[in-house]
Formats: structure tokens, C-alpha cells, sequence
């Protein structure tokens, strides 16, 4: 519905782009694999749905390993992906157990044309937590590039499931 209102817009070139750069950039921030050991709003959304073991994660994740995180995510957010990627492969190394980092370095490494990484980064976040949503948004995002529309369905459906208020795999999905 959202695009319709924008289908008539007209903008020169050099707009067009710097748009299509800032949706770029806002759909990644979204796609952030803030996940649920990362966002305080996930400790809320877990008591609403029942999941005190996400809840009890967020206690226990240690300060460093969320400070490696916002510097991680703040310098993929300003468009440097090669201290974004350092610093989320040093949070991976230090804490393996965190699939928000593994969904990052997926989405840098999809960004940068090797998806065959990036595949491998989103089976290392989904083994960790098969449920991740955004684990899953990045799969299903990785198999719609390939052509594989009915996976990425599934993939999508997967993460709406696992988390029913993420809006960017219910955009996906659409």
C-alpha cells in the first residue's frame, strides 16, 4: 500500500539514488540482527510471548560482548563494512553463542556479492537458534536472489512465526 503512494514520484537521478541508498541503509538497520539477545524491546516481546529462556539470555549477556555489538552495528549503519565486519568476526571469536552477529556478517558478505558466505553465515545463526527471525528474513532474502521463491516463502513464514511483529519479513513475505 505504502508503494502506491509512491509510485507517480518523480526524482531527478542523482535523488533517485541517494533514496534508493537511504532504503538501502534502512532496510539493513532493520535487518540488523539485533535478535533477541541484543534488544531490550526483545526482552518485552518475550514476556508477551511467553519466552522467559530469551528473557533469561538477555541477563546474561555480557557488557563487552554488547559493546562490540553497537560498535559493530554503528559502523555497518555509517557504511563501513570493513570495520563492521572486523568487529562483528572479533564479537563471533570472543562470543559464538550470539547469532545477531553471524545475521550481520551475512547481510555485509550478501552486500558485497559473496553469497556463498553469506549462506554460511546465516546456517551458523541458525543453528545457534533455529528460530531467529532475522536469521531467517536473511535466508529467505539469500534464497528470493537465487530464484528459489517457493524457500523463500518458507523461510519468510519462519520468522513470522517466530517473531509475528517483524515487519520486515512480513514486507519480504508481501
Amino acid at each position: 500500500m505504502l508503494l502506491q503512494h509512491f509510485s507517480n514520484l518523480r526524482l531527478p537521478a542523482g535523488s533517485m539514488r541517494q533514496l534508493s541508498g537511504f532504503i538501502l541503509c534502512m532496510m539493513i538497520l532493520s535487518g540488523c540482527a539485533l535478535g533477541p539477545i541484543f534488544s531490550e524491546t526483545d526482552a518485552s516481546q518475550a514476556q508477551k510471548s511467553g519466552r522467559a529462556d530469551t528473557e533469561q539470555q538477555l541477563r546474561n549477556v555480557p557488557p563487552r560482548a554488547l559493546t562490540l555489538f553497537e560498535q559493530a552495528a554503528s559502523a555497518m549503519a555509517a557504511g563501513d563494512s570493513t570495520n563492521a565486519e572486523l568487529r562483528f568476526k572479533e564479537l563471533v571469536l570472543q562470543y559464538p553463542d550470539y547469532p545477531g552477529a553471524y545475521v550481520n556478517l551475512a547481510i555485509i558478505r550478501a552486500q558485497a556479492g559473496d553469497d556463498k558466505a553469506a549462506e554460511g553465515f546465516i546456517t551458523d545463526a541458525l543453528i545457534i537458534n533455529p528460530e531467529h527471525p532475522a536469521a531467517l528474513n536473511q535466508l529467505g532474502m539469500l534464497l528470493r536472489r537465487q530464484g528459489n521463491f517457493m524457500e523463500a516463502e518458507s523461510a519468510y513464514m519462519k520468522a513470522v512465526t517466530a517473531s509475528p511483529d517483524y515487519a520486515l519479513a512480513h514486507y519480504n513475505l508481501g
